[in-house]
């Protein structure tokens, strides 16, 4: 389920069939119900644009809401720009946990003010920009947590194959298990 290709978003909208935040809302939670999970595809790990659009925010909510697991995603690229943060050390580390501290649902926005203001009465009602913000902020840790559990599953795969391949007579796999663990 992707909701833009699910829920009519321009007639919806642009076209103003009906009242947006109403029909799009009860749309969407009905969806999430049915597919019990969310996977949140992101830009990049520091001020993702998802954090800036109050409809990812909505659905951020309802499922924190409805306590729907949430996933949060990286393309490769934004991904290994993370790692590559993290790699840098502490000065790294602090970078990306004040990349955290820097998710602030209030501030999202939306292309009609009219479901804008909609939408942000329902998220501060129902579940609360803090708790919205707090969650978010969790969803992102657990997912940096897999980019270093991931990071961490190949490099001892390397680092057992390079001394598979040393027992053998094998250079390759050796320099290709430093430059792995550079970091």
């Amino acid at each position: 389920f992707m909701c833009f290709f699910v829920n009519n978003q321009y007639r919806i909208l642009v076209e103003k069939t009906r009242t947006g935040a109403d029909v799009l809302g009860a749309t969407f939670e009905n969806q999430l119900l049915r597919i019990g999970r969310v996977i949140a595809i992101l830009d990049t790990w520091n001020r993702p644009k998802y954090l800036t659009r109050i409809w990812t925010i909505f659905e951020q909510s309802c499922a924190i809401r409805m306590d729907i697991p949430v996933t949060m995603i990286l393309p490769p690229a934004a991904s290994s720009s993370l790692l590559h943060e993290l790699q840098r050390g502490t000065e790294g580390i602090v970078r990306v946990q004040r990349a955290l501290t820097q998710v602030d649902c209030k501030r999202a926005r939306a292309r009609s003010k009219e479901d804008e203001q909609l939408v942000k009465d329902y998220v501060g009602s129902k579940t609360g920009f803090d708790r919205v913000d707090q969650q978010v902020t969790a969803f992102m840790i657990a997912f940096i947590g897999s980019v270093v559990e991931d990071h961490m599953k190949q490099g001892v795969s390397l680092m057992k194959n390079a001394m598979v391949g040393l027992t053998q007579g094998s250079c390759s796999s050796s320099s290709t298990a430093r430059s792995f663990f550079s970091w």
